[in-house]
């Protein structure tokens, strides 16, 4: 590897953070015989959101209808577990048939309760509450036409103007209302709405983000659940599962389930990250193929690509490029004609921080992040003077990446002062150098290792301190993506490529915008 200056480049301690989680469910009624029921259903909530734990840390909330209204939001800040134990010991409790939950992360407006979903509003056909995942890259406008209107917003998310607009739509109906917000909204959501009887998902036209509806039997009672990823469906029992298509709006209600498409044109812009890193990997894409799967496939074009010749193993940073490295060990295994093993390397701490942050990427605060990446893995000693070959999934600030890779090479062992001989990274996710204005937290001006660095492999893999680091290209992973599910899949890389499924001109995206627009009002 040539040697290229690279003292100029300092990770900042700034957040990358990804996609929010929704929730819903919705049961008969008169089911109060059955296991899920209307004094329990939002336990049901509290427990099918635990499964979108990993799609945000900042904060949850709840809201319930009970056939009658829509109960105003519970939220908190923090953990689900948090979250449920404030529920449980208060005084209010919630009862009804239909309701929604959302892990948030932010992607417009700062990390506080007021910007905790789900989001609720009154008009004179009721109350609705909503859940986004997601991001709208026409929230100022939205804004305007409220102000317009004399409505005003509470916090400064897109997902408040979206509830705020509906609320505001004309239309006799909430089909119509619903409709009417999301041909005025652009960019990247999907929903979760209720009424006061009634459960509404929908998706943007190009299906940017992940969304999934079941079917379960409920002692006998049919039930419905939609979820941002299918695990969350498991402690439902037997279920059927199907994809909220691009462009669709599902209903459900007591008169069973109803779909259409409000989008005139539709396309796929699934987010490639959400395959690369996002996602569970017991989770499933198109309602088939696991991730586990896709991400090994992933891997073992890695290891045929770009082996490592005298690698002594292969393994991983915990816990999502586990998957991917077992992948690399068997297409390096298969290019060297000899067995290549995988071995795990480290344990990630299970029980985070003293805050309570888990993963890295989605940690609101900078010093939490900073705590998970370089504090929160603890490797193993059979990595003294090994070969080895490293993979992530990927590789955005590098500031996770660099300080795992500064404990495998100087701090393993009983005295931390000693680690492995080599270590050659491959990454199936391409290089970032652009922004993502459609749910992951990587703006414009904020630190991106591969562009900061003049787009030199060369000078990230120094800086990271490795002996050679590869990529795989947005081709040949766009390429494994469909070998690997039997068909193609129209994925977003904006974040590697610059090219998004939507046109960004005149729309200037930043995640406090909303926050400067009320600044500015408040203090002029």
């Amino acid at each position: 590897m040539d040697k290229v200056e690279v003292e100029q480049y300092v990770s900042p301690e700034v957040s990358i953070k990804h996609a929010c989680g929704v929730f819903g469910i919705w049961i008969p009624p008169d089911g109060q015989d059955s296991s899920i029921n209307p004094a329990t259903l939002p336990h049901a909530i509290f427990q099918g959101s635990l499964q979108n734990q990993h799609r945000g840390e900042e904060s949850f909330g709840t809201a319930v209808g009970d056939g009658s209204q829509v109960h105003k939001p519970f939220t908190s800040m923090g953990l689900i577990r948090k979250a449920y134990e404030k529920y449980q010991s208060g005084e209010t409790k919630l009862s009804g048939h239909v309701g929604i939950g959302h892990n948030r992360y932010s992607t417009q407006g700062s990390s506080r309760i007021e910007n905790a979903a789900p989001f609720y509003s009154e008009c004179e056909l009721g109350q609705v509450a909503l859940g986004q995942n997601g991001n709208l890259i026409n929230a100022l406008e939205l804004q305007k036409e409220l102000d317009v209107q004399g409505v005003r917003s509470v916090g400064t998310t897109d997902s408040e103007l979206m509830v705020l607009t509906i609320a505001s739509a004309p239309g006799d109906t909430w089909e119509e209302k619903i409709e009417y917000t999301l041909k005025k909204s652009k960019g990247s959501f999907s929903l979760a709405i209720i009424t006061k009887d009634t459960l509404f998902a929908a998706r943007d036209a190009f299906g940017n983000r992940p969304l999934y509806l079941a079917m379960f039997e409920n002692n006998a009672n049919p039930g419905f659940a939609i979820s941002s990823e299918t695990p969350a469906f498991g402690f439902l029992g037997e279920h059927i599962r199907d994809e909220v298509h691009p462009g669709e709006i599902v209903r459900i209600d007591a008169d069973g389930v109803s779909r259409w498409q409000w989008a005139d044109e539709v396309s796929d812009g699934f987010c490639g990250l959400e395959i690369a890193y996002l996602m569970r990997a017991d989770g499933r894409l198109r309602n088939r193929i696991q991730l586990d799967a896709v991400r090994r496939a992933l891997g073992a074009k890695l290891g045929q690509l770009y082996p490592v010749a005298d690698a002594e193993c292969a393994t991983y940073i915990p816990e999502s490029s586990r998957s991917s490295a077992e992948g690399y060990a068997e297409g390096l295994s298969e290019v060297l004609g000899r067995p290549v093993f995988p071995r795990t390397s480290m344990i990630k701490g299970r029980y985070g921080t003293l805050k309570g942050s888990f993963r890295g990427f989605i940690s609101p605060d900078d010093d939490e992040r900073n705590l998970v990446g370089k504090n929160n893995y603890f490797p193993f000693d059979w990595l003294i003077g090994k070969k080895i070959a490293m993979v992530d999934d990927s590789i955005i600030r590098g500031t996770t990446t660099g300080g795992v890779m500064d404990t495998v090479i100087n701090r393993v062992g009983n005295l931390r002062n000693n680690g492995a001989k080599e270590v050659h990274l491959r990454i199936p996710w391409p290089p970032v150098s652009h922004s993502c204005p459609l749910g992951t937290d990587i703006q414009e001006t904020g630190p991106m290792i591969y562009r900061d660095l003049g787009q030199n492999l060369n000078a990230v893999a120094q800086h990271l301190g490795v002996d050679s680091l590869e990529y795989l290209t947005p081709e040949q992973f766009q390429e494994t993506v469909d070998e690997a599910l039997g068909e193609h899949i129209g994925l977003c890389m904006g974040c590697v490529t610059g090219e998004y499924p939507l046109s960004l001109d005149g729309y200037s995206v930043s995640k406090l915008q909303l926050e400067n627009i009320k600044l500015r009002h408040t203090t002029s």
